[in-house]
This record gives C-alpha cells, sequence and structure tokens, in this order.
C-alpha cells in the first residue's frame, strides 16, 4: 500500500468463501480461490485491523460455511452497530426449481454451491443405507441470514457474489481462449423443510415461505448487494491481471467481475476526499454483453463501507396521465418553475434513463412534467425523476482551477467573479481548492470551504454549495403569509427544577435583517406567533439551519404528522407557539456560539404552508466529524392551499 494513503479506522468483519476444487461439482474452477486473496489483500490494504476469515476449497462445506456465518457475525460480541460486515463468496451457483411450499414468481430458487454439495443420486455410504445429499445454500436461507444479522448488528451490511444462477456449462477449459462459467446445472435437491429452523426466526413453522425473487431484489433494507451479473446470465473466470493501487499484478486465473471490482474499490478508497456509494462504483464497473454486474438494496446510496451517504436528492416519483405528460408532487414549495421570458423552465431528470422532463402548470405542491423540446423516450412504471438545481448557481473557476467536461453541462460559468455565487480557486501551492461563497451576511473567513485539488473533488462540491444555494434564497415572491406569521428568538432561563422557561420581554422579532448576538452562550427557544386573518385554520411550520461554514442544512423543526398542524389566531387574538426549546412542541434548546472565537452568520429559513407537505428533501446533511463545531447546536435536557418562506440571519459577535 502506497505511504500517501492512510489506512481508514473503520471496523470491518469480513468472511470471504472461495471454491475452485469441488469435491463433486466439475467443471472444477481454477479463479475462486485468486479472488478471495484479492479481496483479502484489498482489506488489509485498506483498513487498519479488518477481521477476516477465510474458507476455502474443502474448508467451505456447507455446514462450514453456516456455521462460520454465525459464529463471525451473528454471535461475534465485538461487532458493535454501525460496523461494516461483508460476505464474499466466489464459486459456482445454479438456479434450481422451487421445493413445495416456496411461493417464488417463476418457481425457481437461487442457490450458491459448497464445497460438498452432491448430486442426488450420491450414495455416500456403500455399506449403509442412502443419506440425504447435501444441497447448495438457497438465496431465501441467505436472505434469512442477512435479515437476522442486520437485526441484531445493524444493517451496515455488503454481500458480494462472483457466481451466477442461471445453468449451464461454459466453453472447455482447452480452448484457445480460456473461459469457465461459474454456473452449474442441478436438479432440485431441496426438501421442503430443509434448514427451517433457521428460516422463521420464531415464526409458525406451518406459515407458507414467501421468498424474495433470488439473491437480487430492490427492496431489501438488510443489506447492499453486489453480484456478477444478471440471474440469467453468466459470471465468467479467465486469465486476467490487475491493478492493486495502481501497480498491475501478475497475470492469473481471476473471476471478470472480482478483478474489475477489486481495480475499482481501490481507485476509490484511495481518495479519502472523495466519497464514492455502491450505486456510483457499480455504475463505472466495467461490464460486457454477457455480464452486467449488479447492484441492490435500499441502501445502495451509501458510502462504501459506511451507514451515511449523500443528501437526498430532489427526486420524485412520477404518475403518467392518459393525455401522455406526467405528473409529480413537486411545486412551488419545491422551488419548482415555469418557463418565462426570463426565465428556464425547471428541469427534471428522469432516472435511471437520463432524459429530461420540463414543468408546467405549475402548482403549489404539484406540477405537470413533458418531454424537453417533445423529444420522448422510455419511462419506466414507477419511475422518478430528479429535479435539476446545479443551472440557478453561478460559478467564477480561477486559473489552474482543473477542467472538468461535465462542469459547464451542470452550472452556469461566469467571466467576473463579481457576478457569482461561488468563486473557485486553487490554493498558492496548488494542493487544495478553495470554495468562496459569495454572500455579503456572511463574514470572509466563514465563506470558505476547502477540498482536494482532484478534478473529482470539483462537481461534488459544487452540487453541494448548490443545493445548500438553492434553498436558502429560493421565496414566494408574492409573500402571501408575511404579515400574519412572525417568529421570534426567545432567551430561556432555568427555574428551580431544571425547567426552562421563556423570557418573552427579551424575545428578538425576526425578519429579513440580520438578528446579533452577543451572548451566545446562552440558551434560546424559537416561537412562532401566527395572528388572526391567515384565512385557515391551522398551518404547518417546517424550519431548517443552514451553516455557510461547511453548506449544511439541519432540520430544527418539523411537524409530527399531517394530523398535527400549528393553530392559527382566533377572535382577534394571535396563537403563540414555542416550538423549539419549550411549550408542548418544544424538545431541546439551542446554543449558538463561536468559531475559534471569531465572528460567524448562520440563517434560520422557515417554510409554511396550509396542507401538510413532505419537505424531508431539504435536508443537507454533512459529517461533522471531519469539521469543527458550527454556530449552532442544540442541548439536551381548508381553503385554498397557500405556502410562504422567510430567511433570518443570525450573526454572533464576542462581546
Amino acid at each position: 500500500m502506497p505511504d500517501q494513503v492512510e489506512k481508514r479506522n473503520l471496523r470491518v468483519f469480513a468472511l470471504l468463501i472461495g471454491i475452485d476444487d469441488y469435491k463433486y461439482v466439475t467443471p472444477k474452477l481454477a479463479g475462486c480461490k485468486n479472488d478471495v486473496e484479492s479481496m483479502e489483500v484489498f482489506l488489509r490494504d485498506t483498513f487498519k485491523h479488518p477481521s477476516i476469515e477465510c474458507r476455502t476449497d474443502k474448508q467451505a462445506t456447507r455446514q462450514e460455511i453456516l456455521d462460520t456465518f454465525k459464529e463471525h457475525f451473528t454471535n461475534n460480541t465485538k461487532i458493535q452497530k454501525g460496523d461494516a460486515m461483508v460476505f464474499y463468496f466466489s464459486g459456482h451457483g445454479s438456479r434450481v426449481d422451487s421445493p413445495k411450499g416456496w411461493e417464488t414468481p417463476d418457481g425457481k430458487i437461487e442457490t450458491i454451491c459448497p464445497y460438498d454439495q452432491a448430486p442426488s443420486s450420491l450414495n455416500p455410504s456403500s455399506r449403509g443405507p442412502r443419506m440425504r445429499p447435501v444441497s447448495g445454500i438457497p438465496d431465501h436461507e441467505i436472505s434469512v441470514l442477512l435479515r437476522e444479522l442486520a437485526e441484531k448488528k445493524g444493517n451496515n451490511i455488503i454481500a458480494i457474489f462472483d457466481s451466477c444462477h442461471g445453468g449451464g456449462m461454459g466453453r472447455e477449459l482447452g480452448s484457445r481462449d480460456p473461459e469457465t462459467v461459474r454456473s452449474i446445472e442441478t436438479p432440485s435437491l431441496f426438501p421442503e423443510d430443509l434448514d427451517r429452523d433457521a428460516w422463521h426466526m420464531g415464526q409458525d413453522r406451518d406459515v407458507k415461505i414467501q421468498s424474495p425473487f433470488g439473491f437480487s431484489y430492490p427492496f431489501m433494507s438488510s443489506h447492499v448487494l453486489l453480484s456478477a451479473c444478471q440471474p440469467t446470465e453468466k459470471a465468467k473466470e479467465r486469465d486476467l491481471t490487475y491493478k492493486r493501487n495502481g501497480t498491475k499484478q501478475n497475470r492469473m486465473r481471476r473471476g471478470v467481475f472480482t478483478s474489475n471490482l477489486v481495480t475499482s474499490l481501490y481507485n476509490a478508497c484511495s481518495q479519502p476526499d472523495i466519497q464514492t456509494t455502491y450505486a456510483t462504483l457499480m455504475g463505472n464497473l466495467s461490464s460486457s454483453e454477457s455480464q452486467h454486474p449488479v447492484c441492490e438494496g435500499t441502501n445502495k446510496n451509501r458510502y462504501l463501507f459506511s451507514t451515511d451517504g449523500p443528501d437526498p436528492l430532489l427526486t420524485f416519483k412520477l404518475k403518467s396521465t392518459k393525455s401522455g405528460w406526467y405528473e409529480a408532487d413537486a411545486g412551488w414549495i419545491h422551488g419548482v418553475v415555469e418557463g418565462t421570458q426570463e426565465t428556464q423552465p425547471t428541469e427534471f431528470t428522469v432516472l435511471p434513463s437520463r432524459g429530461t422532463l420540463v414543468a408546467q402548470n405549475v402548482g403549489w405542491n404539484s406540477c405537470e412534467l413533458v418531454f424537453k423540446d417533445g423529444h420522448p423516450f422510455h419511462i419506466p412504471n414507477n419511475g422518478t425523476a430528479s429535479m435539476s438545481i446545479g443551472r440557478s448557481l453561478n460559478v467564477y473557476l480561477g486559473s489552474g482551477v482543473p477542467n472538468v467536461p461535465d462542469i459547464r453541462n451542470r452550472f452556469t460559468i461566469v467571466t467576473q467573479s463579481s457576478k457569482a455565487h461561488v468563486v473557485v480557486r486553487p490554493d498558492a501551492h496548488q494542493k487544495s481548492l478553495h470554495f468562496q461563497i459569495v454572500d455579503i451576511r456572511v463574514p470572509e473567513h466563514s465563506r470558505l470551504l476547502k477540498a482536494s485539488s482532484s478534478p473529482r473533488a470539483l462537481v461534488p462540491n459544487l452540487d453541494k454549495i448548490a443545493y445548500f444555494n438553492f434553498h436558502l434564497h429560493r421565496e414566494n415572491h408574492y409573500r402571501p403569509l408575511h404579515e400574519f406569521i412572525k417568529l421570534s428568538l426567545v432567551p430561556l432561563k432555568k427555574i428551580p427544577g431544571g425547567t426552562l422557561t421563556p423570557i418573552y420581554d427579551d424575545a428578538v422579532r425576526m425578519n429579513d435583517n440580520v438578528v446579533t448576538l452577543t451572548e451566545p452562550e446562552r440558551s434560546y427557544g424559537l416561537s412562532l406567533e401566527s395572528m388572526e386573518g391567515t384565512f385557515f385554520e391551522g398551518f404547518y411550520a417546517y424550519l431548517y439551519c443552514f451553516s455557510p461554514r461547511d453548506c449544511a442544512i439541519t432540520s430544527v423543526y418539523v411537524p409530527r404528522t399531517a394530523d398535527t398542524p400549528l393553530p392559527a389566531g382566533h377572535l382577534g387574538q394571535p396563537a403563540k407557539i414555542g416550538i423549539v426549546g419549550f411549550g408542548p412542541e418544544g424538545g431541546n434548546p439551542i446554543e449558538f456560539f463561536l468559531h475559534k472565537g471569531c465572528e460567524d452568520t448562520i440563517f434560520f429559513k422557515l417554510f409554511v404552508s396550509s396542507s401538510y407537505v413532505d419537505m424531508k428533501m431539504v435536508e443537507q446533511r454533512i459529517d461533522r466529524s471531519q469539521h469543527q463545531n458550527k454556530g449552532m447546536r442544540r442541548q439536551p435536557v381548508t381553503n385554498t392551499d397557500v405556502w410562504d418562506a422567510w430567511t433570518f440571519p443570525i450573526t454572533t459577535r464576542p462581546s
């Protein structure tokens, strides 16, 4: 491992299985033990103290695989929630008829083949009675083991299979271009009660077994699946070289998928400033006409070996209409706009086809979407589309910033820094990029973000800034509720018994001007006041904190449910509600504090609507372990629909 790449301090537990020399199954394989070795070397190169168990050839019997899984994972007292767990299998796979009582969509189950899997005609003892042959390990059993593991140890689990389940045989090893398929044809060897005790996890033994369709099913939340190929394709091995940290290794028999995967993992993990998701890793993996790698699971957008992931995209489900266009629950409150003479309509990128739709007939919480320029393309049932916001960010690129082809398609590049939302320049030593946010309300030292000088760092950081900028600055220009709803910052004091109570006489009415605090270490709450005249009986508030120093957007207050609106004023009396720090909604109070003793600024952003809206997409999570503490912390102890938004800057200064 090169000295400049520091090993990661993440805790990783792995069980690696590779079988070349099967006891009964043919053809023999030749690259699976090499695959295990390369995975083990990668884990030891990348992490400081990985805990790894390897089982190859005759060590990898059916019982040994199941027992080691339990010992090394499920019953391992050293594993804590959040630790990464890797289950890797390289060998033969198969797809067979499902036994009676196993309900699968096509009557088939997928299996991995242990070392001692035997044909049904085999009589292990020439003298004794015929014994039950050893079966493969079916997809349902592995799924149950992984779900049980997730319940006990957390769902930071990666299951990797370099095998296939389509049946059929590969070419002979002696052919001119030697290549072997990792799949065998077997009859259904599975008794209905095989391993039944392991599956049910306390359920009635008479219930029917509802098995997901094979190893790959997109709704699984227990683990992320990385697989060599689609269910009907062949996973192959051949003589290959692979790169370890940029250095080519000796040519040897390898699984095509594992060879590409290990190379990509080295590339991704050698750049600590760039975080890669499983979906991105697999999307960039090489494929062929006959072998397309698979990445499935609800957590596939997490970062590698982590429970963290990028912030949720502005992604919405598409609903087709008989008129030929689509609808989405995205409207003015989400920042969607129609095209005018001065502005372009909001665009949506359909996933995963990458085609573009544009918004029309925008309402407060919905819009119609039509094909851009009238060019139709295929959209799958239950498709989704991501709202494009990058073009709203004006970017000035200083001399020495690396050239990235995609950047001009995603953002608006300006030639004058005075017209930019963010200025990008390399530092004096050309070792890192500086991203300077242009906002006069923010102290100069708080506007600066730093990142690696790698070209790969440029777009992700601009994406983060664009997301922050988009939500911070969008508003309802008509301001229909500004006269009727007020937000106040209320100091709190502790009374006997430890309870915090508001001091309304010292409350600060917040508005578009900067609120300056010289006693930031006090505890504060936030109070909403709704005046009579809002022309609806109740309303919903969504409050977020924006930190320019790292572009984090943190939820401060959101409605508990759609059934819990806040009350409006009535009979000439305003309704005053403590939403943060005190009152029935309050929870934990807020403290502001100075960053390194210097002046600092954050923003509160308040959205209000007359009907409930899911606003979770506003948040932008940042790994705070990589940053200093930022400006604010939470201290433990129906008429016509309408919406509005307010932005409140708060600056803390030394007294």
